[in-house]
């Protein structure tokens, strides 16, 4: 063979091993995508078959959450029933209260009398004191102060400021000299009780202002009017004395000498 048929075939060998590794080149995508797709198609099978076999599953707990949920309901309604039956039964007590009340109907006169039992005993720790010199611009603080030298210097009594809840001056100022009574709160009952029971030493003293020193109980309006009107009856001879006990009861001596305590101005004879 010739130089020249030997490089022919040569290059036709040349050739034919470019388009054979061309080939190769190509056909080998084409077997990827082929798997590729043969996975997801299994998977989508896969996952079909999962979710198929689990959707009984998944009924049978919505069941069961059902269930639950109705069984949770029934209880709390049985809990309302029962609360409403107790409620019930205590509103047929009170009605039934209130008709016997509606029935036999207290008389004004016990009502009101009863009212005022009540605001005079929210006074028992309570005094007014007449005769302690007033300032101007008095504090809670410095009435306290004075309160407790008035006891010390004029009733004898070594009371602690701790003794007292509150003081002030109450009613209207009538002039500049005027001085206004103190009404004092002590905390506890057996303090007020020892100044109420020391008030007898003042008996004769008098103020800068010549007027007479006094401790006197913290009055309702009512029981005011009603031993204004006992010492009425004692000016007028009805009655033979009038005074405040320590429990702020007002007592009067008939004038057969016998000892009473009156609750209203009717009981005045």
């Amino acid at each position: 063979m010739s130089t020249d048929g030997w490089l022919m075939v040569k290059t036709r060998s040349k050739k034919r091993q470019r388009r054979s590794g061309s080939d190769d080149l190509d056909s080998s995508p084409r077997s990827t995508g082929e798997v590729a797709m043969a996975d997801k198609s299994l998977l989508d099978e896969l996952k079909a078959t999962i979710e198929a076999a689990l959707q009984p599953v998944h009924e049978k707990l919505k069941d069961m959450a059902t269930a639950r949920d109705v069984q949770s309901l029934r209880q709390d309604l049985e809990r309302v029933l029962h609360r409403q039956g107790e409620l019930e039964t205590r509103m047929d007590r009170v009605e039934g209260k209130i008709q016997s009340m509606e029935e036999t109907p207290l008389p004004p006169k016990s009502v009101s009398n009863s009212i005022n039992a009540l605001e005079q005993y929210a006074r028992r720790n309570s005094l007014r004191i007449r005769g302690i010199p007033e300032v101007d611009r008095e504090t809670g603080e410095m009435c306290i102060h004075k309160v407790v030298n008035f006891c010390r210097i004029k009733l004898g009594l070594d009371l602690q400021p701790e003794c007292i809840d509150r003081a002030h001056r109450v009613g209207r100022k009538e002039n500049a000299t005027a001085q206004r009574v103190m009404l004092v709160k002590f905390v506890s009952w057996q303090d007020r009780d020892r100044v109420f029971r020391a008030r007898s030493k003042l008996k004769g003293k008098r103020d800068d202002q010549d007027k007479p020193l006094l401790v006197l109980a913290d009055l309702t309006r009512e029981n005011m009017r009603i031993f204004s009107a006992a010492l009425s009856a004692k000016n007028r001879g009805r009655i033979k004395d009038t005074w405040v006990n320590a429990n702020c009861r007002i007592m009067i001596t008939l004038t057969d000498n016998t000892r009473k305590n009156i609750d209203c101005v009717e009981d005045l004879p």
